[in-house]
This record gives C-alpha cells, sequence and structure tokens, in this order.
C-alpha cells in the first residue's frame, strides 16, 4: 500500500510539472511576441512570472527525484534512475498507476521539446536584434555627415563630422 502512496504522489507530481511546463510554454510564446514587438518592459515582467514557475518546478522535480530514488531502492533496480526504467519494474497490481504515468510521462516530454523549440526561436530572435543594434550603432558611428556653414567671405564651406552627434558643449 505504502508504494501505491508513493506512485500516486509520483503521479501528482508529474501532472503538477505538465501543468507547469503548459504555463512555462504560454510564457514563452507570449515572449517571442513581445521580443518582436520590442515591449520590453512587457518582457522584463513575464520573465519575472517565469522565474517563478521556473522555481517551482526546481522543487516539484526534486521531490520527483527522491520519491523515484526511493521506489528504485525497494524493487532493488540498479538501472539509470529514469521513469522508464521504473516502468519496467512496477508490479501488475499497478497497472492503472504505470498507464497514468506512461501517458504523463509523454505529454512532458512533448512540452519540454515545444517549450526548448520556440525557447530557440525566441533566443534567435534575440540574437538577430542584438545583431542588428550593433550594426545600426556602428553604422551611425562611421557615417560622415556633412555640415555646411557659413565662412568668413560668406562662402559656403563643409566640415566632415565623423560623428552624427557633435558633443562640444
Amino acid at each position: 500500500m505504502e508504494n501505491r502512496n508513493e506512485l500516486k504522489r509520483l503521479c501528482e507530481l508529474m501532472e503538477d510539472e505538465i501543468y507547469i511546463f503548459r504555463q512555462l510554454l504560454k510564457i514563452e510564446k507570449m515572449k517571442n511576441s513581445l521580443i518582436i514587438n520590442q515591449e520590453i518592459e512587457e518582457l522584463k515582467k513575464v520573465t519575472d512570472e517565469e522565474e517563478k514557475y521556473l522555481d517551482e518546478v526546481a522543487m516539484k522535480e526534486k521531490e520527483r527525484e527522491s520519491i523515484v530514488e526511493k521506489l528504485f531502492q525497494k524493487y532493488k533496480v540498479n538501472s539509470e534512475r529514469v521513469l522508464t526504467a521504473l516502468l519496467k519494474v512496477l508490479p501488475d497490481n499497478v497497472n492503472d498507476i504505470k498507464q497514468e504515468l506512461r501517458k504523463q510521462k509523454c505529454e512532458l516530454i512533448r512540452n519540454i521539446k515545444d517549450l526548448k523549440k520556440i525557447n530557440s526561436i525566441n533566443n534567435k530572435i534575440l540574437m538577430d536584434s542584438i545583431k542588428f543594434f550593433n550594426y545600426a550603432v556602428n553604422t551611425l558611428q562611421s557615417v560622415d555627415t556633412i555640415t555646411y556653414t557659413n565662412g568668413k567671405d560668406n562662402r559656403n564651406e563643409y566640415i566632415s563630422k565623423s560623428h552624427l552627434i557633435d558633443r562640444q558643449i
């Protein structure tokens, strides 16, 4: 009975993690739009919210690993500490829980893959934005601007400036 309770708790933790990863996926999609639209203040707020979910999933993951470790010890399994290995050794009297864990494992993996994919896209957009910004700044700094002045003999002369902004006070 104790094993069944631990397995139920494992299911609950997996469900919690699935929920958190769904939220993180929503946030990552939102960040995508905010990055594209250059809404920096809103992006900061969303990133702060994301941090809370990441902290929460880290706590859930730690508890999940602890339960899995206990179950591996109880079933005397010496293989890699992964859910797939645990599912192989669970007895038939917990088939309902095994099925649920299999389903949750697949959904969790899918959510993590989706999250990695959109995160990668967001990182690329950010890097492209930084490259564009650096290019624009460098271009503006290297542009020679021509300023016309009226000389002493009323001839128009030009002065070449290496900076777009004259910093003289």
